[in-house]
């Protein structure tokens, strides 16, 4: 079971017309990120900007480049959240103890 933090992406990586959300998650063992299906974004015969999950032939090196950016993107964020995790924990461990006795 994995419970989303908050209601819309952490962050979205776009290249060109193509675009993955990518998503916090909090499950049992921690926190972790999922991304969307690559979108496509398109106008349609009225100009108003539409989505698609289909992807053209001209769309794939764009595509792989995007997956490579959106890999870089969920590192960075598992690093940062790491970093944070253990700065939190030096101030945790930094603070005096109420534990001891009179």
């Amino acid at each position: 079971m994995t419970d989303n933090n908050n209601d819309g992406p952490t962050a979205r990586v776009t290249r060109g017309e193509l675009s993955v959300s990518i998503f916090r998650n909090l499950g049992r063992h921690g926190t972790f990120y999922n991304a969307s299906p690559i979108q496509r974004a398109y106008r349609d015969e009225n100009q108003e900007i539409k989505y698609s999950s289909s992807l053209r032939q001209s769309d794939m090196q764009p595509a792989r480049k995007l997956l490579d950016q959106v890999d870089d993107k969920m590192e960075a964020l598992r690093q940062e959240d790491r970093a944070k995790s253990m700065k939190a924990d030096r101030q945790q461990s930094s603070e005096p103890s109420n534990d001891m006795e009179p």
